[in-house]
């Protein structure tokens, strides 16, 4: 029941929204919507069967105790993890035993990841401390279900007769969660160029899903021949048939996490996958060894394990605290200064942590507007002039409203301006359509130029072009880009030392998907060319190229895409050709981003550090454009935070601008100096 109130839900909610749902789904990015649906499922089992089985019951129970969690931890005591990490930790207290241990074993590894660091041996403790994790956790488990054996009494049930529900369960186990882990495998094969994505014009995810349908198949055969008690190989007693499942599931996931630690196989790697190896062999043989009794007869709740609970709780509350508490002393002690944000995971710890570099390294944040006559807004961008700072963005009764227009607002060093209304898309008196995406770009030698878009929907809109010759004060008519040239998508243009300018573009529609492609102009905007797609749709879904600069002459572009990552392209010849596109390391949760290459050399992303919702918003720097590290929240609250603007002015002050809550525009102005790649 549960399973399939889930797997409704998600049609409905790819089918209205696609890959992006809207933040209110993602309650501190937490599961909250599935745990309130799986307590809906239940309640609706427990009507239609009229009694609580000890299926349900469990499930209840979890069920249960997961929104108590989040409800006491996140929602009352206001406790989060640092972003874009989820606030899922708080429902550990589902389970009594897994909570106990978790938090002991949480503790435990980052005491030993912090110890290990205290002594400068170059060994990837953080490897180490997921592991010293993983292995208190499993022993709390174990314990538990110890526990559980021997503090049960017997009632009079017979073992049930195969039904439906028990060979779904196998099915969900062998073929659907395996699907889920598995399926990943696809995005490292493709990013290391060990698969091609478009084999004989079908992509890799489909022949995947072909193969796993045969899987199925073979299953759910199995599962037929076992109900008819046809398969030998099946032992006789039900701890017999759940040690054959267990042993299929270990091995299969351990296999499928070889096949990607073998793509880059190092001393990581050895640890993590090594040890996964080790224990897959080590329960296997005590599989093989242990003799376990046959029950015969279901175990249910006695006077002894209430009794228990008690102390349980008492553990919960007393060890957990204490454990940590020494765990931390001896971390601190192990350092010489603050451990920082990597080691206090909390967030209004981090944030105490970082206090003095948050501060030291915003200058100024601040809404372009309080009060605008509409009541939404989005996709802003930001230019310096020699008149100063000018911003611009689309606003109106909501996103493809017709009333939506482009609004703007300057600020010479005394503040921003009243926002004013530039361009509409007004076509005659009985048409009208709403514009999106304004791009500002000030070129070397030429006026201030204004990109925009108009039409119904982005698989519709046209690129619009004006200009102004005094930083924006007045503009000149609004003049049509030619057809097949769409203009800037979403983030500015370069000049190449040539004075060409290059803008990333991207085109939208149901039979291609998203595909990126670059326009370049020789004579500031008069006349076009563009390259072909550099994607197609077996690759990936991409659009709204950013495009940085090289010391050497290279070009990158990073890509917002449906895959939940940002995917690349680079160019060795200004960028008339360009690599094939690939998944970078930064996730992507299907929303915009913006980058600048800074006066240094380094590169500057913002963008959203998440996979889905709009929240938390960042900033990352990089070296190479390969290895980026974060270096700033800029949001991080419940709410939409999205499609940034960067440039560096003049000064070296870095200005950012972003949607905030689709309320309002706000801007942030920051020091790069004090952002350090360390």
């Amino acid at each position: 029941m549960i399973f399939g109130v889930w797997s409704v839900v998600n049609i409905f909610l790819f089918s209205k929204y696609g890959d992006t749902e809207p933040s209110v789904f993602y309650y501190y990015d937490t599961d909250i919507i599935a745990a309130v649906l799986a307590l809906a499922a239940l309640l609706i089992t427990i009507g239609l069967q009229r009694k609580i089985t000890h299926a349900v019951s469990l499930a209840l129970h979890i069920t249960i105790g997961w929104l108590a969690g989040i409800f006491l931890f996140v929602t009352i005591l206001d406790w989060h993890l640092s972003p874009p990490r989820s606030d899922n930790w708080a429902a550990l207290y589902a389970s009594l035993f897994v909570a106990l241990f978790s938090g002991i074993g949480f503790s435990t590894g980052q005491l030993f990841q912090v110890l290990g660091d205290a002594t400068r041996i170059r060994i990837d403790w953080w490897k180490i401390m997921e592991q010293s994790f993983g292995l208190i956790m499993g022993l709390g488990v174990g314990l538990a279900f110890s526990f559980l054996r021997f503090s049960t009494s017997e009632i009079n049930e017979e073992e049930p007769a195969f039904d439906w529900g028990k060979g779904f369960g196998v099915f969900f186990l062998l073929v659907a969660m395996t699907y889920v882990n598995l399926e990943k495998n696809l995005e490292s094969w493709l990013k290391n160029g060990m698969i091609e994505n478009n084999i004989f014009g079908l992509s890799a995810h489909f022949w995947f899903d072909v193969s796993y349908v045969l899987l199925s198949i073979v299953v759910i055969v199995f599962i037929l021949s076992a109900r008819q008690k046809k398969l030998a190989l099946l032992p006789e007693s039900p701890i017999g048939k759940g040690q054959v499942l267990l042993l299929v599931v270990l091995w299969w996931a351990i296999v499928g996490d070889q096949f990607q630690a073998f793509l880059k196989f190092n001393y990581g790697k050895l640890i993590v996958e090594g040890s996964f190896y080790i224990s897959a062999i080590l329960l296997s043989l005590w599989i093989a060894m242990r003799n376990v009794p046959q029950l015969t007869k279901f175990k249910g709740e006695s006077e002894l394990l209430k009794s228990k609970l008690k102390k349980i709780v008492f553990a919960i509350l007393i060890v957990m605290p204490l454990v940590t508490i020494i765990n931390t002393t001896f971390a601190r002690l192990s350092h010489s200064g603050s451990l920082g944000g990597s080691h206090v995971r909390f967030k209004k710890f981090v944030q105490m942590d970082s206090e003095k570099q948050i501060s030291e390294a915003i200058i100024l944040s601040e809404f372009i507007y309080e009060e605008a006559p509409f009541p939404s807004c989005h996709a802003s961008t930001i230019e310096e002039t020699e008149q100063g700072l000018i911003a611009v963005w689309f606003g109106g009764t909501h996103e493809k409203n017709p009333d939506v227009g482009i609004w703007i607002s300057r600020n010479n060093g005394e503040g921003w301006t009243e926002v004013v209304e530039v361009v509409n898309g007004v076509q005659n008196k009985d048409l009208r359509y709403p514009c999106w995406n304004p791009i500002l770009f000030q070129p070397k030698d030429g006026p201030l130029m204004l990109f925009y878009k108009v039409g119904p929907s982005p698989r519709e809109w046209w690129g619009m072009l004006i200009t102004s010759e005094d930083g924006g004060k007045t503009w000149s008519e609004s003049k049509r880009l030619p057809d097949g040239i769409l203009g800037p998508i979403k983030n500015k243009p370069i000049q190449l030392p040539d004075g060409t300018i290059l803008s990333g573009s991207s085109a939208e529609s149901k039979g291609d998907g998203w595909l990126v492609h670059m326009e370049r102009s020789a004579d500031l905007g008069k006349t076009w060319e563009k390259t072909s797609p550099l994607n197609d749709k077996y690759d990936y879904y991409a659009i709204q190229p950013a495009i940085l600069t090289y010391l050497d002459g290279n070009l990158q572009i990073l890509c917002r895409s449906k895959q939940k990552r940002i995917t690349e392209c680079w160019s060795t010849d200004g960028g008339k050709t360009w690599s094939k596109m690939r998944l970078s390391n930064l996730p992507n949760p299907d929303s915009g981003i913006d980058g600048v290459t800074l006066k240094d050399g380094k590169q500057l992303l913002v963008y959203n550090h998440t996979k889905k919702g709009r929240s938390p918003l960042n900033v990352a720097i990089s070296k190479d454009g390969k290895d980026w590290n974060p270096v700033l929240v800029l949001e991080d609250q419940h709410g939409e935070y999205s499609y940034p603007a960067v440039i560096q002015s003049s000064d070296g002050l870095v200005h950012i601008t972003y949607t905030w809550k689709r309320e309002k525009i706000k801007h942030v102005v920051v020091d790069p100096k004090e952002l350090s790649l360390d």
